[in-house]
């Protein structure tokens, strides 16, 4: 990757920082960087421990309990396009205990009883460390008095022909979220039917931990770092903040066998989930904003007002039917449906209200000043309820409703013998008043606000529609198969709630309709678990060839979208817009020298000079297909009737087969002046796929240890059986 050319063309107050920068390996490139090469190694932790309790005290009472504790970590040189001198470090820790109890009241009347509690924490931090000859300037260099690298994160970004290179130090976040969650179901077998009802409520209570001092200092290039004078010098304060989140549930089912044919289910559920609340350590409430849901209009309501009513009415029915239609010399036929309606939690965005956001934030921007900040231009500013508003706010439509999806299903299944069955599937659901956050700046807009609005309402709704077909053989003869195929479409105009970085006025919901960002339209995988025959004679050879197992496993999917996207300075803000589609020209280019042997080509894109969205679909291009071969060898050894030993090893991409992340999606970044600068690396897979899910650009964010997708790496495992 990159580095800076030459350490002593810097200004003096600036030496100490452009030293952080690690030295190049080549040659200058003419335009003050150099190319930088270095191997590393980016190590991850992973720990678990469990505990597990059962008693009886009677045939009708028993009760159980489970413990787990699990911290991890993992540490990446020059993530996010930070310089390879900077280490980001991620430490995460989950606890889990829950209770529970079965009491059998009668012959007809159980009852079940669950208590769960779970505590989950997260802390990242950066550090700048002497590596590639670099060196690490003092850990209180650019902070002011009263903070430092415990309490605070001090950012350094330069850019340069389309892209960053940045110098990070500090605390990122110390996040803990705890949840109690209570579950009673009473069940009652009356005749031919079996009722059930229950209870569940869900307790969240997480407790955001942001640095207290945030200082961001960006230059537009090289050559304006080398002049001392920032593009942007932005200081932000930030305290903690404790919310709460509830969720109440009731619901009733009866579960019907009218004869020995069919089966009916059909019942009723009801969520309820509170307005959420929350207080930052300044004693502030969450903002609430009121008005009418044209967010022009809208104003500060006073502190401790809700942020949103919340809906009551959410009432889910939900019905299905299981009837063996015939049988013949193959075996039984079945086939089952069902439909319902389901509720989701929607707390996402108002997770965001109790975040980074007004009152528990203020920012102070300083243009054109001398780096490193002067005391004045340093000092954070002071947060404040009080208008104008001057740093981003969180709003939601007047009546939040809870997102909901009708879900159906239908399915036929056929044995093949005792052994064997064959199963093919349409599964369909459709969301409706999905979470869609949009983000609002400047006229018209009222002139209290002076910052951005993030605003939610119910304008995202989904689409997804499935075929699957799958083979199970049931272990006969050592062998034990499953085989499925789906080929699915998954469409929708959001695909999380999470904000979107385009000015809501700018865009139609409806011009956001298309693929979703997880749509996979074909899956296939192959599972096998075969116990090999040992030999029945020479005891040498039993005792060496018997208990082995194979356990192969083959993946394949198609490939997952690409959105690609242009940023483009609005005069208020840069933000992401999609280009225009060339008509007639080649979608992607063959290049060997490519990760996969292509790239996206940047000549079927073009960028108007008028500020509107662009006629390119959303999701329209594709990454790489997977394919992944796993396998597992097992050897059981007895040592006595009662004792034995089993050896795994586990072998992850046992061919080795090259998986790609997808393409850079970021076209470049367009000036006022409508000129278009194109990214490097655009269209360019730039990691395996185990990595690209690692850093989380469409996946989960694990470490690649836990990923598919990764190059071939072994696994050996002992378990004692007694």
């Amino acid at each position: 990757m990159p580095t800076l050319a030459a350490r002593s063309a810097a200004p003096a107050a600036l030496q100490p920082f452009f030293n952080a920068f690690p030295l190049p390996t080549g040659a200058d490139e003419g335009n003050g960087l150099a190319p930088a090469t270095y191997g590393f190694s980016n190590p991850s932790s992973l720990d678990a421990t469990s505990l597990r309790i059962d008693h009886h005290f009677s045939p009708a009472l028993s009760i159980f309990g489970r413990y787990n504790y699990a911290p991890s970590a993992t540490s990446s040189r020059g993530a996010n396009n930070a310089a390879l001198s900077v280490v980001s470090t991620t430490a995460m820790k989950l606890q889990t205990l829950t209770l529970g109890t079965t009491y059998t009241i009668n012959s007809r009347v159980s009852d079940d009883f669950r208590f769960n509690w779970s505590q989950s924490s997260g802390g990242a931090r950066s550090a700048m460390e002497n590596f590639g000859g670099a060196i690490a300037p003092s850990s209180s260099l650019g902070f002011p008095a009263g903070f430092g690298q415990n309490n605070g994160f001090f950012g350094l970004l330069i850019s340069f022909e389309g892209r960053n290179d940045s110098l990070e130090a500090g605390r990122v976040v110390a996040n803990q979220q705890n949840q109690i969650n209570i579950t009673d179901n009473l069940a009652a077998q009356l005749g031919t039917h079996l009722l059930k009802a229950g209870v569940d409520f869900r307790r969240l209570t997480p407790n955001f931990v942001p640095p207290l001092y945030v200082q961001s200092t960006d230059f537009d290039s090289v050559a304006s770092a080398l002049t001392g004078l920032t593009t942007i010098g932005a200081v932000q304060a930030e305290v903690p903040v404790n919310s709460q989140f509830d969720n109440y549930s009731l619901f009733a089912q009866d579960t019907w066998r009218p004869n020995s044919r069919l089966s009916l289910t059909y019942g009723l559920r009801w969520d309820y989930n509170p307005t959420p609340t929350g207080q930052g350590s300044n004693g502030l409430n969450a903002a609430a904003l009121q008005g009418s849901s044209n967010v022009d209009t809208l104003s500060l309501a006073p502190q401790g007002a809700p942020i949103y009513r919340a809906s009551v009415n959410n009432f889910a029915p939900r019905a299905g039917f299981a009837y063996r239609m015939f049988t013949t010399r193959l075996g039984e036929s079945v086939v089952r449906g069902g439909g319902g309606v389901f509720y989701d939690l929607g707390n996402g965005p108002a997770g965001n209200a109790f975040g980074l956001f007004f009152p528990f934030v203020a920012v102070k921007l300083n243009f054109g000043v001398p780096f490193p900040l002067g005391s004045s231009d340093a000092a954070p500013p002071t947060i404040t309820a009080d208008p104008p508003v001057t740093s981003p706010v969180t709003g939601f439509t007047p009546k939040l409703k809870l997102p909901y999806t009708y879900d159906v299903s239908l399915s036929f299944e056929q044995a093949l013998g005792t052994n064997q069955v064959l199963s093919l599937s349409y599964i369909g659901a459709f969301g409706h008043s999905l979470l869609r956050t949009e983000e609002f700046f400047g006229p018209p807009l009222p002139e209290v606000f002076q910052s951005a609005i993030f605003f939610t309402t119910n304008a995202g709704y989904s689409k997804y529609n499935a075929l699957q077909a799958q083979f199970r053989r049931r272990a006969a003869k050592g062998l034990d198969l499953l085989a499925a195929y789906t080929y699915s479409h998954a469409l929708d105009n959001v695909s999380s709630d999470s904000s979107l970085s385009v000015p809501g006025r700018f865009v139609d919901p409806k011009s956001d309709y298309g693929s979703s960002d997880f749509d996979i339209r074909h899956t296939g995988s192959v599972a096998l678990d075969y116990q090999i025959p040992g030999p029945r004679t020479s005891k040498l050879r039993k005792a060496i060839l018997s208990g082995w197992s194979l356990d192969p496993i083959l993946t394949a999917r198609s490939s997952p979208p690409i959105n690609v996207i242009v940023t483009r300075d609005l005069g208020f803000g840069s933000f992401d817009f999609r280009p225009d589609l060339a008509p007639g020209v080649p979608l992607y280019l063959n290049d060997p020298a490519a990760p996969g042997g292509r790239r996206i080509n940047p000549a079927a894109l073009t960028v108007s000079s008028a500020q509107r969205q662009g006629t390119l679909p959303r999701n329209f291009f594709r990454g790489f297909p997977l394919f992944q071969a796993d396998l597992g060898i097992r050897r059981r050894f007895p040592i006595s009737e009662r004792l034995a030993m089993q050896v795994n090893l586990d072998a992850f991409n046992v061919i080795n087969h090259p998986n790609f992340a997808p393409e850079a999606n970021r076209l470049g970044t367009v000036g006022p002046d409508g000129t278009l600068v194109l990214a490097q690396g655009f269209g360019i897979s730039s990691s395996m796929l185990g990595r690209g899910l690692q850093q989380g650009s469409f996946g989960s964010g694990f470490s690649s240890l836990y990923q598919i997708g990764g190059p071939r790496s072994l696994q050996l495992g002992m378990k004692l059986e007694f």
